[in-house]
């Protein structure tokens, strides 16, 4: 990877800190006309965090502010390359670390519909991947996740391979905290129940 033959070798040329001070630019001081560069570094900042998070860990509040801009002021590219970012960051922290991100869960959800499907695909992957920090990260949002990703599953534009990553986080949640589901008069358990009848019907095919 380009981005990551770069970063080695301003590791072994000693350079990583200039490196690091024109990633993580205070965001506030990016104009109108510098747009692409935030959302380029941004992307190398998910990079970064996937590849070498222990070299990072001094840049948690940098990479915090950072995540508020783009999920406050930023497109939908800007957002989609948080979420990419912030998944990054449930792979790679320890849970007492994860509790500086948390502010960006309401956030992220409420965006993620309008997300491309391949940003859909690898948030929820790496959130099944690491069930352990994802399910803590998230289990105060599971009201809003959930209807959500119902909503993900039941659209026909959504591909069999998505959705059957939706599903597997769902179950997920289930086996965690079960009683998620059968609140409010078991309302996400009817909403549940008549998704898997609709998937009976019409079953999932990993090769759509």
């Amino acid at each position: 990877h380009v981005i990551m033959k770069i970063c080695k070798q301003t590791l072994l040329n000693k350079e990583w800190d200039t490196l690091l001070d024109i990633v993580f630019a205070n965001p506030s001081q990016y104009n109108t006309e510098q747009q692409l560069l935030f959302e380029l570094n941004l992307y190398i900042i998910s990079e970064l965090i996937s590849s070498s998070m222990e070299y990072l860990k001094h840049k948690l509040n940098d990479i915090n502010n950072i995540l508020t801009v783009a999920f406050s002021m930023g497109n939908t590219t800007m957002k989609e390359n948080a979420t990419v970012c912030l998944g990054n960051l449930i792979s790679s922290l320890e849970k007492n670390e994860l509790l500086h991100f948390k502010q960006f869960n309401n956030v992220l959800f409420k965006e993620i519909g309008n997300f491309n499907e391949k940003t859909i695909h690898r948030i929820y992957e790496t959130l099944c991947d690491f069930q352990i920090n994802s399910l803590y990260f998230f289990e105060d949002n599971f009201d809003i996740i959930i209807p959500i990703t119902i909503q993900l599953v039941n659209n026909a534009d959504i591909s069999a391979n998505t959705k059957i990553v939706l599903c597997e986080f769902m179950i997920m949640i289930a086996k965690y905290k079960k009683k998620t589901y059968t609140k409010n008069a078991n309302a996400f358990l009817k909403e549940l129940i008549t998704l898997a009848f609709t998937l009976l019907s019409n079953p999932l095919n990993e090769h759509e």
